[in-house]
């Protein structure tokens, strides 16, 4: 059985997300956070996205080398993000509820 690491978003909802190595994934439409797990099992968000082809994004995403610089070491993926709608509310709502440094960069288009 896979991790399971429960992330809650600002408006209380709990979203269960799977646990992967940083680079060892492959799925279609998902919401993600790309994730540096501290030495003491405490998990810091780097930054939350979603996609509907989450591997293109992920290969394309120049996020993805600032979150490795950053130490990032796994990615938590919310899979079942079918519908455009629900991705854009699951990641505005984790979003508001965990303030992550590649989310916030000004210019950043995030």
């Amino acid at each position: 059985m896979r991790e399971i690491h429960r992330w809650q978003g600002a408006s209380g909802q709990w979203y269960d997300h799977g646990v992967h190595p940083f680079a060892q994934v492959h799925c279609a439409a998902a919401n993600f956070i790309m994730v540096r797990r501290e030495r003491n099992g405490a998990c810091s968000p780097l930054y939350i996205g979603e996609a509907a082809d989450f591997h293109q994004r992920f290969l394309c995403d120049p996020k993805r080398l600032a979150a490795l610089a950053m130490g990032a070491n796994e990615i938590h993926i919310l899979l079942g993000g079918a519908s455009t709608d629900r991705r854009a509310r699951i990641d505005f709502d984790l979003r508001r509820a965990h303030p992550t440094p590649l989310n916030q960069r000004a210019g950043s288009g995030a």
